[in-house]
């Protein structure tokens, strides 16, 4: 009796571990990339717009690396319209931006970070 409670205990033990672990959760990401051709170009009030006018989503495309003007934000769903077929980012999400130079730009943040990254150009 005792050898078979003893194989009851580890087993519920291994199910307890197993029910109570849950994987994190994967994100699916997506990227935006910043429209200079509007009116104002880089203007930190362009770059904090998160108009799908300034910020258009581009599929599959890689970040940039530099840090004098805004290029391409990558966000999770949690952040978009639509994640299975997103066209813009969400009203409630905000960017904040900080000028390089008198007229130019770049995101110095955005929610959900690490997560979500922010590139800028050179």
């Amino acid at each position: 009796m005792k050898r078979y409670l003893l194989s009851i205990a580890a087993a519920l033990v291994a199910i307890g571990t197993v029910a109570f672990n849950t994987p994190e959760k994967e994100y699916a990401m997506h990227v935006f990339e910043f429209d200079s051709s509007n009116p104002g170009g880089y203007s930190k009030a362009n770059v904090e717009n998160i108009s799908k006018t300034y910020w258009k989503y581009v599929p599959g495309a890689s970040l940039c690396g530099g840090s004098i003007k805004a290029c391409r934000i990558q966000v999770s769903d949690a952040y978009v319209d639509n994640p299975l077929n997103p066209t813009a980012l969400k009203s409630t999400f905000s960017i904040t931006a900080q000028e390089s130079s008198p007229g130019i730009a770049y995101v110095q943040s955005i929610p959900g970070t690490p997560t979500n990254q922010i590139s800028n150009q050179p």
